[in-house]
């Protein structure tokens, strides 16, 4: 997933797609971490807590969430909420 989504946010924002990322936690740390184009908007839930990743998630808008892998069925309900969602 750290591979794919490394290739593809930078590709999508190069090509004009407003993109963000949103994460429940920042691991495992044996992997390589994602890098995001500079200035994008992400969140992490580890880091800011879930009412704080999910009102910067709403705040922002999004069209579409492209999800991969949910620890947790209720948080993954909650962003599922806020628009139409793609689970990988």
């Amino acid at each position: 997933v750290e591979s794919y989504l490394g290739t593809i946010i930078p590709a999508l924002a190069q090509s004009g797609h407003e993109v963000a990322f949103w994460c429940e936690v920042d691991e495992p740390s044996d992997r390589a971490r994602i890098e995001l184009p500079e200035g994008m908007a992400s969140w992490c839930v580890a880091e800011v807590g879930v009412g704080q990743a999910l009102e910067g998630l709403r705040a922002w808008r999004p069209d579409v969430i492209f999800a991969h892998k949910f620890a947790d069925p209720d948080l993954e309900a909650d962003v599922q909420r806020l628009a139409p969602s793609v689970f990988f």
